[in-house]
């Protein structure tokens, strides 16, 4: 009797529990096998990009893309998503898929120890599995899930870089494989030292503050290709195609002005500019280019900055 009661017991549960679930509306996505540990190569799957594996239930790859990338990471199983990219995440659409996300934004310049630290407590503090990606996939969360990896002693370094050349990141990028390298395993009292408040969007700047950052940085390729476009003796800091990078995404992420009237011609010149910037980060990378060649490409953006100037500052 005690068995018939106990199996009634628990088919009301599954029931209520199938009712919520329904109630919810979150969509059904199809059971989809994640990487395997060993995977020598990024897996690709519909909506998402250079996944990798880099620890049980943690993974790094690209952005979602639309509904069909997150019903791709439901598939997988993926509980939490973090976001090492500039731009603001789907938040609304992830939910409608049962996901969480998380945004703590990096740059190409290396990760710091208190955000690598807020990146492991995250990792290890929220549901998984749990999905880090950037843009592409390749470098930023890379490093983010490798540096999370060496943190929290699910990877030695040395696993973690080999982890990282799957990815496919750049080794152009010094600041980010530095960071793996300087990683060690964090105590609890550490881990605990990090912020526990995980936010779903991160404010990056206003118009005028993000434009500010497209100067500055403009200014650092002006000083890289002085150079040779190679880095400056004066300034080790700075790494030709990180700057070209980072100015992409300045592109890409950069809030509209206030005037409605000039918000898409505006959205289409930041536009056209990072897709300018990126084939000067991509031309970088791969080399093969002459100086002058590579000088042309940002000429061009460094002209339209110019005319952006005179309409939406000047």
């Amino acid at each position: 009797m005690k068995r018939i009661l106990a199996a009634v017991a628990m088919s009301l549960t599954l029931l209520v529990m199938a009712r919520a679930d329904n109630r919810a509306g979150a969509p059904q996505a199809a059971r989809i096998v994640p990487p395997s540990s060993a995977a020598t190569q990024p897996s690709e799957y519909s909506g998402l990009h250079n996944v990798v594996t880099y620890a049980d239930g943690l993974y790094s790859g690209s952005l979602p893309e639309g509904r069909e990338g997150f019903a791709t990471l439901s598939g997988m199983g993926i509980k939490t998503i973090i976001s090492v990219d500039g731009a603001t995440p789907d938040v609304e659409l992830a939910k409608q898929f049962g996901l969480r996300y998380v945004h703590l934004p990096v740059g190409y310049d290396g990760i710091g120890q208190q955000r690598s630290l807020e990146i492991a407590r995250a990792v290890q503090d929220l549901p998984g599995p749990i999905y880090i990606h950037c843009h592409h996939g390749q470098h930023r969360s890379a490093a983010a899930a490798a540096v999370a990896s060496v943190t929290l002693g699910k990877l030695t370094i040395e696993d973690a870089l080999a982890h990282m050349q799957i990815s496919g990141t750049a080794p152009t990028y010094t600041g980010l494989f530095a960071c793996v390298r300087a990683a060690s395993f964090a105590s609890p009292e550490m881990l605990a030292s990090a912020s526990n408040v995980f936010p779903e969007k991160s404010r990056i700047g206003d118009f005028a503050q993000v434009m500010t950052h497209v100067d500055e940085t403009m200014e650092n390729l002006k000083l890289i290709e002085k150079a040779g476009w190679s880095t400056p003796k004066d300034h080790p800091d700075l790494v030709p195609a990180a700057e070209a990078a980072r100015l992409v995404d300045f592109f890409r992420n950069a809030p509209q002005p206030k005037e409605k009237d000039r918000t898409s011609e505006f959205a289409a010149w930041v536009s056209a500019q990072a897709s300018n910037v990126s084939e000067v980060e991509q031309t970088l990378l791969k080399g093969g280019a002459s100086a002058q060649q590579v000088s042309d490409k940002l000429k061009v953006v460094s002209q339209a900055c110019v005319q952006c100037h005179a309409k939406y500052r000047d």
